[in-house]
This record gives structure tokens, C-alpha cells and sequence, in this order.
């Protein structure tokens, strides 16, 4: 368990959530059970002429809770990934300004404060390593913090050049020169891989997000008429396949969102 709630704090803090595992976990379960007895409610409403029954109303709000629980377990791992997409999608743009500033004759912590400053998505992450340091963080000690949560690889590879720099005299405008090349390749070769990717996630959309809902809502309807007490199972069953078909419909929509690529240079 201690292994968990490390993992958890470390999940937690590079998504940039400042809540101990703790209080996320007590906050996760509050909101899926204010969730839940909102369906549970919406389920009793629609289901109260034929009688209040207890159990099915029980079934609906203890399967929301854990479904809307585990969604928030999900959640840092998503502000991870929007974070890392975030930084990357304009970072050239940031690491050209700070070379142009070293070039210039602006010292290492100058130059970090001149980007912190610029309008780019990239520059908050800046800005916060320049925050740790206004707060009486040694430059070195707030590097490594930003290399060790930071959910951007190119990110903290800009970082690495920037501690090696700091540790060995390394000439950091000769090492992020080519650390900026090899970034433009990358985004060049994401953009050639994002058509080839989003044949087959529009496919399975197709599949999953309408054709099997289709079908399988024509194949209910035709099986709960069959079933003695069908419209009551059919009012039970079809809320819950529309929670489902939800969950199914929010989930493309982030996979979308994930595999367009971010370019802001």
C-alpha cells in the first residue's frame, strides 16, 4: 500500500494536482457518490410508477460509484498527458527564445525569467522552475525537480542540457542547437504519422461509438419484449447502456484529442 500512495504522490504531483494521495482519494469518492445518487434519483423517478424496489436502485448507484470512481483514478494520467502535449506543442519556439537570449550575452537565470515571460503554453513550465528558484531554490536543486516531474521528455531533456551545463561548464547553446533540430524532426515525422493513425481510431469509432450502440439497442428493444416485466428492465438495463455508450463516447473523444499533434512553432 505504501508503494501505491508513493506512486500515487508522484502521479499526482507531475500532473500538476496539488493534493496529497489522501485527500484525492476522500475527494474521488465524495464526487462518485454525489454522482451516483444523482443517476440512483434520475433511475427512481423513471421507474416510480411501478413501485420504489430497492435492490435495482442499489445495483445502479453502487455500479456508478465504482465506475465514476475509477474514471477519477484515470483522470491524473489524462492531465498528465495534456500537460505533456501542452509543453511540447510549442516548446521549439520557447528553447529558440532561450537561445537567442544566451546568444545575446543574458545569463543562464535571465534568460529562464525572459522565457517564463513569453505567451506560449511551454513558458508556464519555465516559469515555474524560475519560481522555485525566486523562492530561495538553488538553480541546480530546481532542475533536477523539474527533470524528475516533469511529464515532457523533451522538456526535460532541454533540463538535462541545462544541469549538465551547470555541473560540467558543458556549452549549453551548442548541445540545445542540436536538441532543437531532432525536436523539428520529431513533430515533422508526428505529423506524417497522424494521418496514417487516424484511419484505423476512425474505424473503430464507426464500430464501437455508433454502429454496435445501433444494433445493440434494436436488439434489446426486441429481447425485453420477450422478457415478462420488460418495460421495467428495459427502463433498468437501457440507463445503463446509455451510462456505458457515455463512457464510450467521452473515451474517443479524448483518444482524438491525444493523437492530434501539437504544433506551435
Amino acid at each position: 500500500m505504501a508503494v501505491r500512495k508513493k506512486g500515487l504522490a508522484f502521479l499526482l504531483r507531475k500532473a500538476g494536482i496539488r493534493r496529497t494521495p489522501k485527500e484525492y482519494i476522500t475527494l474521488s469518492l465524495g464526487l462518485s457518490a454525489v454522482i451516483a445518487v444523482f443517476f440512483s434519483a434520475v433511475f427512481i423517478f423513471a421507474t416510480i410508477k411501478r413501485g420504489f424496489r430497492p435492490l435495482p436502485a442499489f445495483f445502479v448507484f453502487v455500479l456508478i460509484t465504482v465506475v465514476s470512481f475509477l474514471i477519477a483514478l484515470i483522470m491524473p494520467r489524462m492531465a498528465v498527458n495534456k500537460r505533456r502535449a501542452e509543453v511540447d506543442s510549442d516548446l521549439v519556439y520557447s528553447v529558440r527564445h532561450f537561445l537567442l537570449k544566451l546568444d545575446s550575452g543574458s545569463a543562464l537565470l535571465q534568460a529562464l525569467e525572459d522565457v517564463s515571460m513569453l505567451p506560449t503554453k511551454s513558458s508556464r513550465y519555465f516559469a515555474e522552475v524560475f519560481y522555485d528558484i525566486k523562492m530561495g531554490m538553488p538553480l541546480k536543486d530546481a532542475v533536477l525537480e523539474a527533470i524528475d516531474y516533469s511529464p515532457s521528455v523533451q522538456f526535460r531533456s532541454v533540463m538535462e542540457k541545462i544541469k549538465s551545463s551547470i555541473l560540467t561548464g558543458a556549452d549549453i547553446k551548442k548541445s540545445l542547437r542540436d536538441l532543437m533540430q531532432g525536436m523539428v524532426e520529431d513533430k515533422v515525422l508526428e505529423i506524417k504519422n497522424y494521418g496514417k493513425k487516424l484511419s484505423p481510431a476512425t474505424m473503430m469509432y464507426m464500430i464501437f461509438g455508433t454502429i454496435v450502440p445501433s444494433l445493440g439497442a434494436t436488439m434489446f428493444v426486441i429481447a425485453t419484449s420477450f422478457v415478462g416485466g420488460g418495460q421495467y428492465l428495459g427502463k433498468v438495463l437501457l440507463m445503463i447502456l446509455v451510462f456505458i455508450l457515455l463512457m464510450v463516447q467521452i473515451s474517443f473523444y479524448f483518444l482524438f484529442s491525444q493523437m492530434r499533434p501539437r504544433v506551435g512553432f
